[in-house]
């Protein structure tokens, strides 16, 4: 964007107008900024002004300086001069909804006094060729809207966006975040249509599963342990049912204490699995099988370097 120098003339009379003694000519509210104050907000809108002359021009820091001038000017008549100046620093960053913004609250602010009324009007109806209307309602009474991982609103309403494809998510307390994709022409509107859905304070699936897999399992185990004791115990009736008398005396107590543990284990394994079993049931039942809705990647957009703004000028003299 190209930048012009400030008006010489804007700079002498309202100087002039802040310092002199000629306090007739001077509105009421002008002397309801402090000198400190007054003077601080030259200091940071000149150095807006040699941030945004820098090649390259650093739109961001000048920004911070030209929003900080305009806080500390509260009460001058002539504040209204640097929301022209942040507008051109948004629209330098590509972010024509806020330069619109600003712009328009330069004019209303500025009034029959804003100098440079015909250049800001010029820069809005460029702008408005390029941005469209995302008219957004949701079933929440109030959600921020995210464009492009950045917070441009408040839902339901209508919103000025850039024309192109953009992710839009609306974020609610106590709701669960909703995307859509849309595809904006500039100078058409698009609706938008969101429902976010509330969590039912329902328990996770995840403790369902790992409570049935625990039952599964133990019951599994269980019957392996069943087999080994039936196995050992047919063993046993076996040699005991033998004709050699060798073989039947080799039955003996630790036999009998081998298959009593093998199926004691299966036992106290078949008992965790009912048990488990109880737990998943009622899982079964308190859990939220709905689940989260599924987050998809943000695409994220540069900004467009869009071709006006070349006759404006940096306003701005206290």
């Amino acid at each position: 964007m190209r930048l012009c120098p400030v008006i010489a003339a804007l700079t002498v009379a309202a100087l002039s107008l802040s310092s002199s003694p000629a306090r007739a000519q001077t509105p009421p509210d002008a002397t309801a900024v402090a000198p400190d104050a007054l003077a601080e907000a030259r200091r940071r809108h000149a150095a807006g002004r040699s941030l945004l002359e820098a090649n390259p021009p650093d739109h961001n820091a000048a920004l911070a300086e030209f929003q900080r001038a305009y806080d500390l000017l509260e009460g001058h008549p002539r504040r209204y001069l640097e929301l022209s100046n942040i507008g051109r620093c948004y629209q330098g960053l590509g972010q024509y909804d806020r330069a619109m913004e600003y712009y328009e609250r330069y004019l209303r602010e500025g009034g029959a006094q804003a100098e440079d009324r015909a250049q800001v009007e010029a820069s809005i109806a460029a702008l408005g060729d390029i941005l469209g209307i995302l008219d957004v309602t949701v079933n929440v009474p109030q959600a921020e809207v995210w464009i492009d991982s950045r917070r441009v609103g408040t839902a339901p309403g209508r919103l000025r966006v850039p024309g192109g494809r953009h992710v839009v998510e609306l974020r609610a307390r106590g709701h669960f975040p909703a995307r859509q994709e849309v595809e904006l022409a500039s100078r058409r509107s698009v609706a938008l249509t969101f429902h976010m859905e509330a969590p039912r304070g329902g328990v996770r699936p995840v403790f369902f599963w790992v409570t049935a897999s625990l039952a599964v399992a133990a019951a599994g185990t269980g019957g392996v342990f069943g087999g080994l004791a039936l196995a050992a115990r047919g063993d046993v009736d076996t040699r005991l049912a033998s004709t050699n008398a060798d073989t039947r005396f080799s039955v003996g107590e630790e036999d009998a204490r081998n298959i009593r543990n093998l199926a004691l284990t299966a036992d106290v394994l078949y008992a965790s699995a009912v048990a488990l079993g109880i737990g998943a049931t009622v899982l079964l039942v308190l859990t939220d099988w709905r689940g989260a809705p599924r987050e998809r990647a943000t695409a994220w957009r540069g900004p467009v370097v869009a071709p006006f703004g070349a006759g404006l000028q940096l306003v701005g003299a206290f």
